[in-house]
């Protein structure tokens, strides 16, 4: 093991830190410098400049020096004759790092986040399920949170969110690595909803890694380890433009109070390092269906839609039908015969979803079009699914187009042209 004193991060124009440490006995020169990245320490926001650290030093293939197993030893920063201040312990509800609003279940009951401190402990912002410390102090909004910081996480109720559970991230930029328009390792294509504002960036590429991930647990052997279970890769199911498949690696954190692995990175098939440790067993995709004749409608089956069960969902509807029932129910009806008509005569018309309810195993479902306002587009999407008996097609509910393409994105993408992206 090394000593040495940690020199500050830096921030390259990817998303990523990386710093320095000055080993003991350098003196100055700055060539025997040991290169650090922010991937691989388990607290980054821990190392600030001065500290004091004992370390392992590697070699990398272009000839640097690199810590590894950093411990820091001594804080200067920390003052022992700081004035103590009362601090509180609660869970993160809801956090929106873009507008930084959001509110915590704590001690005394629900405060609004304010200011925040090292929110960024383990490479990513808050979110909900974090496990926090803060003050408080009387705001605009009541009592405010301010000086939070991160100590660890809470499991969901349920594995309805098994990737946000696994997984800490590389960055704030962890989704915009792969889904960036010409930038993103991924081959282009639209991952914001078209028609609904939305709080987060990519929420349709976020949630197709969520239910892909949970899928992907749920089976046998379709998320993989490293031969010396450090390293844990799983398949995305996208390809870069090149078509080339696309993994998520991620290594395994000590810390109890972390989640148990770190995104560390999305690399292609090719990539020499995820070779040297998967390459006897690369990571399958996610299947969600045994048979493929159920994604295509079946014309011989009767389609029935419960005209009452959709208008529950009059939320959805054109924002100028959501107060006229009535005029929404008539439309609705001359809709009806169109959308029948349609799937009857071309069976591709059908769209397939794959849907859970309530964290349950997930069952496909088809989307077919409503066209409300005119014959040419269309406004709402029809969810059908056959009864037990396969003898008929019923109506689920009514979605927005936007989420009509975030479920349907899950098995394929959407080509049609009445989903488009």
């Amino acid at each position: 093991m090394a000593n040495g004193t940690f020199l500050g991060w830096k921030t390259h124009p990817t998303g990523y830190r990386f710093g320095h440490i000055e080993p003991d006995g350098a003196d100055g020169d700055r060539s025997k410098n040991i290169y650090v990245k922010d991937a691989f320490v388990d607290n980054p926001d821990s190392l600030r400049k001065g500290v004091r650290l004992e370390f392992e030093v590697r070699e990398l293939p272009d000839g640097r020096q690199q810590a590894s197993k950093i411990q820091v030893i001594l804080d200067p920063h920390m003052n022992d004759s700081t004035p103590e201040i009362k601090r509180l312990r609660g869970v993160v509800k809801f956090y929106n790092d873009s507008t930084k609003f959001g509110f915590i279940d704590g001690d005394d009951g629900q405060v609004h986040i304010g200011s925040t401190g090292n929110v960024a402990s383990f490479g990513s912002a808050l979110r909900a399920g974090d496990i926090v410390e803060y003050s408080v102090e009387q705001g605009d909004r009541g009592l405010t949170a301010v000086d939070t910081k991160r100590v660890g996480f809470e499991p969901g109720s349920d594995n309805s969110d098994s990737f946000h559970d696994h997984f800490e991230f590389f960055g704030a930029n962890w989704k915009a690595s792969l889904g960036e328009k010409d930038k993103g390792l991924a081959e282009n294509e639209p991952w914001d909803y078209r028609l609904t504002k939305s709080h987060t960036e990519y929420p349709i590429l976020e949630s197709y890694l969520s239910h892909t991930f949970r899928r992907l647990l749920e089976m046998e052997k379709g998320v993989v380890l490293s031969a010396d279970e450090s390293l844990l890769a799983f398949n995305t199911g996208l390809v870069t433009e090149n078509q080339e498949e696309i993994y998520g690696l991620a290594r395994r954190l000590s810390d109890p109070a972390q989640r148990p692995w770190k995104l560390v990175r999305w690399v292609k098939r090719s990539d020499r390092d995820f070779i040297s440790s998967f390459g006897d067993r690369m990571p399958p995709l996610a299947e969600f269906f045994d048979d493929p004749a159920e994604l295509i409608f079946d014309r011989r089956i009767e389609l029935h839609i419960n005209i009452d069960h959709v208008l529950a969902r009059l939320d959805r509807f054109p924002q100028e039908l959501q107060k006229n029932e009535y005029t929404a129910r008539q439309l609705l009806i001359a809709a009806e015969a169109e959308t029948k008509k349609r799937a009857y005569r071309n069976y591709k018309v059908a769209i397939p979803q794959f849907f859970r309810d309530k964290g349950g195993p997930g069952r496909l479902q088809l989307l077919l079009p409503i066209c409300l306002t005119t014959p040419k587009k269309a406004d709402l999407a029809l969810t059908v699914e056959k009864n037990k008996e396969k003898t008929a097609y019923l109506s689920s509910t009514v979605l927005t187009l936007d989420q009509a393409y975030n479920n349907a994105r899950l098995l394929a993408r959407p080509d049609r042209e009445w989903l488009e992206p």
